[in-house]
């Protein structure tokens, strides 16, 4: 018995040893497929597929299988998902750290091309768990890179905070590799997380000393296409001489824009809309409206909505109201299209995280062969059914009420320009001593009767029974902004005061402190609070409508701690916070 177990034992370790060893030959193979794979993709793929048959023992080949997968990767070719799983089996019992990572930051590769981002990030997760950076002989190349391909998920996934975070560790490792391309890269791509924070500022910063360093390592074209973010925010905040010069570099050497033709590149759309906003506040209306009416052509939402809202102010500006009030409906259908849209693909992900996945469905199944639970997966896919189920009411809800807001602006905005319009007629008659009194009293009261609308519509949607509603300051800055106006600084402190010293619960649960909340996020919080619409507070405020968007959105966050859109944060005010 002792004989045979020894002679068991004797076998093993030589087959284990014959499978360790590899010949010369296969080594120098495995550096020269390993070498082309970083190089040169299509020569790694044609070279591995001319040695594989030739390697000896499994490993060899495995190995060879993973640095061809690799190459596939960076060439962008569907990678079979059987052969895939096999790589990271192997691998996961046998390989090393790098090879571990690489084998799970592969197969993420595969599931982002099927757009099934939950699944990508877990195998990415899978990735930089196996690195071992105390290790000198980690590779931080490869690490850098699942960090930046992370952060470009989480970017997507519309999750600034893990989007940056990974963005940091793309960068560290990138420096740590001296790559400096990526790391470059890396640096850049913060840029995009930052913006939708709105640190506007630091994403100057950024793209310029981005712009920067590409021209200091004779990435010229690249250098000038960093230049496009900070132009649209220069652009948008009225600083056209400043923006005038970083315009001409990104026009010239970006190889986005075509001075000749005038147009942009597929996907770069944007930039007719910071053009035309340029030659509108350099008053070039002619020219503003080429550009505009070049975006709105565009497949996509939001360039549509840029372009309307651009047409709207050039009409604006141009005193045409008709043509006005016609772009700032398609503007508004172009943002409520654009919200639909993201609520539906929330939808879809959310639904996508409680779908099994074939190694999560191949689990369960061995699971209930080995222990006779089959009742579990039935409970399991009742549970899925029930919040499927949940979540699409509660989509149909959200939808409703947003139909109704929706129907609520689009009426106040038309009423206020009629208000608006009439107004002027009264005043252009009222400055004529030969009119007829009898057409001035009638003008007068079609102005009380769009009036009394308007204060019924607020009626129709708003609570008003609280004589909080009825302060002066609140009556003061409903009519300022039915007129277009902004706040002034006392009127705002105003607003403070009577908060502070009427709603101390509702203040108190805000958290101004902790939270670090800005003057305007505290009063657009408290505008929120007293029914405001959030056309009347981009008036008061002098912000734009995407700004309150934002800004709503990131209160949400820091506030209620959730991760959630504009209408959800207005909801939470409005209805989860204390009226005292």
């Amino acid at each position: 018995m002792k004989s045979a177990i020894h002679l068991i034992i004797s076998i093993t370790l030589v087959t284990a040893v014959l499978a360790a060893c590899q010949s010369p030959q296969t080594r120098r193979n495995i550096a020269t497929a390993d070498s082309l794979a970083e190089a040169d993709p299509a020569a790694a793929i044609n070279f591995i597929d001319s040695v594989s048959p030739a390697a000896d023992g499994r490993r060899a080949r495995m190995m060879m299988a993973l640095l061809k997968a690799k190459a596939m990767n960076k060439l962008m070719q569907p990678i079979d998902s059987a052969k895939l799983k096999d790589i990271v089996d192997y691998f996961t019992d046998h390989g090393t750290a790098n090879e571990k990572m690489l084998a799970n930051y592969i197969t993420a590769c595969s599931y982002i091309d099927k757009d099934n981002a939950p699944m990508a990030l877990q195998y990415f997760h899978e990735a930089v768990e196996q690195a071992d950076t105390t290790d000198n002989d980690c590779d931080f190349k490869t690490l850098s890179r699942i960090y930046a391909q992370m952060s470009s998920l989480f970017q997507i996934q519309l999750s600034s905070a893990n989007a940056l975070e990974a963005g940091k560790k793309a960068l560290k490792y990138a420096i740590l590799t001296k790559d400096t391309a990526n790391a470059i890269s890396a640096y850049s791509q913060l840029a995009d997380a930052y913006y939708f924070t709105n640190n506007f500022d630091t994403v100057i910063h950024i793209c310029k000393k981005a712009a920067d360093l590409y021209y200091k390592y004779g990435y010229k074209d690249y250098a000038a296409a960093k230049y496009g973010i900070p132009v649209f925010i220069m652009i948008e905040r009225g600083e056209v001489q400043k923006a005038k010069p970083y315009m001409a570099l990104y026009e010239t050497n970006s190889g986005l824009y075509n001075q000749n033709t005038k147009t942009t590149l597929p996907g770069h759309e944007i930039y007719y809309y910071t053009k035309g906003m340029y030659h509108l506040q350099t008053d070039k209306p002619d020219s503003a409206e080429y550009f505009f009416r070049k975006e709105i052509k565009a497949n996509d939402f939001n360039n549509k909505q840029a372009a309307a809202k651009g047409l709207y102010m050039l009409y604006k500006k141009a005193g045409i109201y008709d043509s006005a009030m016609k772009y700032a409906e398609i503007w508004n259908a172009c943002i409520d299209s654009s919200y639909m849209k993201l609520s539906t693909t929330h939808l879809q992900r959310m639904q996508a995280m409680y779908n099994y996945s074939d190694k999560e469905l191949e689990t369960k199944q061995k699971t209930i062969i080995i222990n006779r639970y089959e009742y579990l997966s039935v409970i399991f896919i009742f549970i899925i059914v029930i919040v499927i189920v949940l979540a699409f009411l509660i989509y149909l809800k959200r939808k409703k009420d947003f139909e109704h807001i929706k129907y609520l602006n689009q009426a106040n905005n038309l009423n206020l320009i009629l208000l608006k319009k009439k107004e002027a007629e009264l005043q252009n008659l009222e400055n004529d001593i030969s009119a007829d009194k009898k057409l001035i009293a009638a003008k007068t009261a079609e102005i009380k009767e769009l009036q009394e609308k308007l204060s019924s519509m607020h009626g129709l949607y708003f609570n008003t029974d609280n004589q909080l509603f009825d302060s002066p300051i609140i009556e003061r800055l409903h009519t300022l902004a039915s007129h277009g106006g902004n706040a002034t600084t006392a009127e705002k402190l105003s607003l403070i005061k009577l908060i502070n010293s009427t709603l101390p619960k509702f203040v108190e649960c805000l958290k101004i402190n902790d939270n670090k909340l800005n003057e305007n996020e505290i009063i657009i919080c408290y505008l929120v609070k007293m029914q405001f619409m959030p056309s009347e507070i981009i008036c008061l405020l002098d912000i734009s409508s995407q700004r309150l968007t934002n800004i709503r959105k990131r209160l949400n966050n820091k506030i209620f701690g959730t991760e959630g859109g504009a209408k959800e944060f207005d909801y939470r005010i409005k209805h989860q916070t204390p009226m005292e």
